[in-house]
């Protein structure tokens, strides 16, 4: 039986729930080009044909989940407070809720370790993730003191996530609000007493 033509964004959209469902459920290792063709029903080489490597495969997945992700601080943002206290916290508390929510997607959006060059779409994605702190902050802070404190916040969630964390242990939200409130008021401090 010849098989039916299918359009190559058809295609496209087709290998990407494939294995969208797949990072959903067991992560980044349950994506390999032949469980996925065989779902398709394709050859290996029209994923390779369309995603380059299988690497970009999981980056168009990662590009998607940065996508929803993004939504859903932005939405944070919109409902929170008016202070950029309120809306950082806002933002802790989604970006939480996304990792525990779907854990293997966090995982494989933060932890896939690809073996060829990032893409520009990506870097892309995490600049405007960059962006909407920087705004939900007021502009009033440094891009270095931002950074230290979402970093943080993303420790925490890395703990939480990966079971490691020991003190508080059912607590993470508690340690991000923590963090985000002695984090903002301490760089004030700082800047008052000249420190910063």
């Amino acid at each position: 039986m010849v098989k039916k033509h299918r359009p190559h964004d058809e295609l496209r959209a087709e290998i990407l729930a494939v294995a969208t469902k797949a990072v959903t459920e067991g992560g980044a290792s349950a994506v390999s080009a032949r469980s996925i063709a065989q779902a398709v029903d394709v050859s290996v080489g029209t994923i390779y044909n369309l995603f380059g490597h299988l690497d970009g495969l999981v980056r168009a997945v990662n590009f998607q989940h940065m996508q929803d992700l993004y939504g859903l601080l932005s939405e944070a943002v919109q409902q929170a407070g008016d202070s950029p206290e309120d809306r950082l916290l806002a933002m802790g508390e989604t970006y939480l809720k996304f990792a525990q929510a779907s854990p293997r997607r966090w995982e494989t959006l933060f932890r896939y370790e690809a073996e060829t060059p990032t893409e520009d779409r990506l870097d892309q994605a995490e600049d405007a993730l960059f962006a909407l702190l920087q705004s939900a902050s007021g502009k009033q802070e440094s891009k270095e003191v931002l950074s230290a404190l979402w970093a943080a916040v993303h420790g925490v969630v890395e703990l939480a996530i990966g079971r490691r964390l020991t003190l508080g242990r059912d607590k993470p939200l508690d340690h991000i609000h923590l963090i985000i409130k002695a984090g903002l008021r301490g760089v004030q401090a700082l800047r008052a007493e000249g420190g910063l």
